[in-house]
């Protein structure tokens, strides 16, 4: 196998694993925001209800 068959072989390679990683890499990261939004809404809630507790106490 010469040098530009081994660099073909590889460049495929690479385009095959681009192919599978990159929508298991875009499915980490909506699942990343969709758990960071829900942890930032639970502050949030926890927050106003505090809020509201000590109104109506």
């Amino acid at each position: 196998m010469d040098f530009s068959a081994k660099y073909q072989y590889l460049d495929e390679m690479c385009h095959k694993l681009q192919q599978i990683l990159t929508p298991v890499m875009l499915s980490e990261q909506i699942i990343s925001n969709i758990i960071l939004y829900d942890k930032r809404m639970k502050f949030i809630n926890k927050y106003q209800n505090d809020r509201l507790n000590r109104k109506l106490s």
